[in-house]
């Protein structure tokens, strides 16, 4: 009995201590869990306030591009700013895996052509290529949707990444694009197939995974196809990869079909009932001074006039001091810190459209 006794405590002490090794472990993973959410959030700050003046220096650079220059100068600001463009890009990836990682990044989805946004990608896709002195070949199965739903410029970001990825890593022969639907008409997918090298399995598996010392020397396209991967799945699909050691690479992304209900054709509309070009009075909320000011030139070289505040505060009482009667917003845009900003600025519209002795009420229109 008294052995009986000691080992039913010994398996009792067992049990508390694997209960409160579980417990600890469970408040280390939260931790960790918000330490990781802390950490993506710092770097979407962080990488906010480097990237707009990326975009001041991008900006004057082009406009720099339109003053006369000699072949000589031309050379290097291409050379300068093909260099920004690409420290652009890195910060952009930074920003996209911490929103990724923080599922903060949401999604834009838009009624789209598939085949001209196909086009709009194998275009720039053709000129890179060509310069390996590479094929670049597309086709879109008839049996894929003349109008899908999905976020448009994500889709562009994923394409573009595995066409990159694809052109990199061939220097002979050609790379495919090809879109198809499923006989079940619930998905599309979109290969793409280079003739390069290959790589084999133990690779293949690190293709997507964060990039680190073992994999960089293959893997030398940064973030960018884990960013892809995490796009698809985040839009319902996913992207996988095949790759044979001389036999090229093959990626597949797959994406569900979604589709809008029929109705008027927007675009068809809107052109039918177009004014004039006239010039407007534009309301540009922008933190960041340079591009204050590059953004006053390009509107000014456009023929209009521009208001330019610092915040989305700002703006709301723009726009209820003001004529303006329609409002666009980036998604992106920083100045607009507070997410009511944004449903404020509707309300007074709102509100002085109501009011006929309001400034900018319909009848009134300023734009």
């Amino acid at each position: 009995g008294t052995l009986a006794i000691r080992r039913l405590r010994q398996v009792q002490e067992a049990q508390r201590t694997a209960e409160s090794l579980a417990a600890r472990l469970q408040v280390a993973r939260a931790e960790l869990l918000r330490a990781g959410q802390a950490r993506s959030e710092f770097l979407a700050q962080v990488s906010h306030e480097i990237r707009a003046p990326f975009h001041s220096l991008i900006g004057m650079l082009s406009l720099l591009q339109e003053s006369r220059l000699d072949a000589r100068q031309q050379e290097q600001l291409r050379q300068a700013s093909t260099a920004a463009a690409d420290l652009l890009g890195l910060v952009n990836d930074i920003v996209d895996l911490a929103r990724l990682d923080a599922g903060t990044l949401r999604l834009l989805p838009q009624s789209v052509d598939p085949r001209s946004l196909l086009q709009a990608v194998e275009h720039p896709a053709r000129a890179l290529a060509g310069a390996k002195g590479l094929t670049l070949r597309s086709q879109v199965d008839a049996g894929v949707p003349d109008e899908l739903v999905v976020d448009a410029g994500r889709l562009r970001q994923i394409l573009q990444s595995l066409l990159a990825h694809a052109i990199c890593h061939t220097d002979l022969g050609s790379v495919s694009l090809q879109a198809r639907a499923e006989a079940t008409a619930t998905a599309w997918v979109i290969e793409i197939v280079d003739s390069g090298a290959g790589i084999d399995a133990a690779e293949l598996q690190l293709l997507f995974e964060p990039a680190s010392a073992s994999a960089r020397s293959r893997r030398d396209h940064g973030p960018a196809l884990e960013i892809a991967r995490k796009l698809a799945r985040l839009m319902g699909g996913d992207v996988l990869a095949r790759s044979t050691p001389g036999a090229g690479h093959t990626f597949e992304l797959r994406l569900p079909i979604l589709r809008l209900g029929r109705g008027p054709d927007p675009a068809a509309t809107e052109a039918a009932t177009a004014e004039p070009p006239r010039a407007l009075q534009l309301l540009v909320a922008e933190d960041h001074p340079v591009n204050r000011r590059y953004l006053a030139s390009v509107i000014e070289l456009l023929g209009h006039h521009g208001t330019f505040v610092a915040d989305g505060w700002q703006a709301v009482q723009a726009v209820k001091e003001r004529g303006f009667v329609q409002f666009a917003r980036n998604g992106t845009d920083e100045a607009f810190q507070d997410p009511d900003r944004h449903g404020q600025i509707e309300q007074a519209m709102h509100q002085r459209d109501a009011d006929p002795h309001e400034p900018g009420a319909r009848g009134q229109r300023h734009d």
